[in-house]
């Protein structure tokens, strides 16, 4: 018969793998525990981030972006006067049929223009029929001015406000009546369009000057849409 320190060291070998199987179980379940504790803190870290890098990117761009398109945009879409007026235009405004040998000639170029308050560059394009008239159109934007950008108000004699479909102001001023010279300004809230008609002396215009005026800057401004 065996005694009883004989079979200590096989109980001790019998129980060894039930304590071994029972701390593994004990590690893993913390394990698990950590990992279910430490995920939604990661999710929650993540999603705040990234809502506070989109709702920083869109306030601090969003509003620049879109002063900078509003500003810049009426200056950038004046298109060349000359391209967007034609002898065809002026010779149906103002029924002008220059005759053989007299060519109905259109030239570009700048000029400057002064008011009481205000001073800018014009971006121009004139129109000539030898011995009928000269029409010569304007157009200037804010970014023309040298002064604050405004619609200046026309200095001559004979000034009347006239409506012009398209524009949120206008004037008709008129210099001389012999030979006849006047100027039709329209303005809008980013140009300024002057029109300016002048008779060759000793010619007969056959229309009333004002009403074709009117409708030739109707017809720019149309095209400035």
């Amino acid at each position: 018969m065996k005694s009883a320190r004989a079979l200590l060291p096989a109980a001790l070998l019998v129980l060894t793998p039930v304590l071994a199987a029972c701390g593994g179980g004990d590690t893993e379940l913390a394990n698990d525990t950590t990992t279910s504790s430490s995920s939604p803190v990661d999710r929650t870290s993540d999603g705040a981030s990234d809502g506070a890098s989109d709702g920083a990117s869109d306030g601090a761009t969003s509003p620049s972006d879109t002063a900078t398109t509003e500003s810049s945009a009426p200056a950038a879409q004046l298109p060349p006067t000359c391209d967007l007026v034609q002898k065809l235009d002026i010779a149906t405004a103002y029924g002008v049929t220059p005759q053989a040998g007299k060519p109905f000639e259109g030239a570009s170029g700048t000029g400057s223009s002064d008011g009481e308050q205000s001073s800018w560059t014009t971006h121009e394009c004139a129109f000539t029929a030898k011995d009928f008239l000269t029409a010569t159109v304007a157009l200037a934007g804010p970014d023309d001015f040298s002064t604050p950008f405004t619609c200046p108000e026309q200095t001559a004699a004979d000034v009347s406000k006239v409506t012009v479909k398209g524009a949120d102001e206008a004037s008709w001023a008129v210099d001389s009546q012999d030979p006849f010279d006047a100027t039709l300004r329209a303005c809008t809230e980013h140009l300024v369009l002057d029109v300016t008609l002048e008779f060759e002396p000793g010619y007969q215009h056959e229309g009333d000057p004002q009403a074709q005026t009117v409708a030739l800057a109707e017809l720019v401004l149309g095209r400035l849409r």
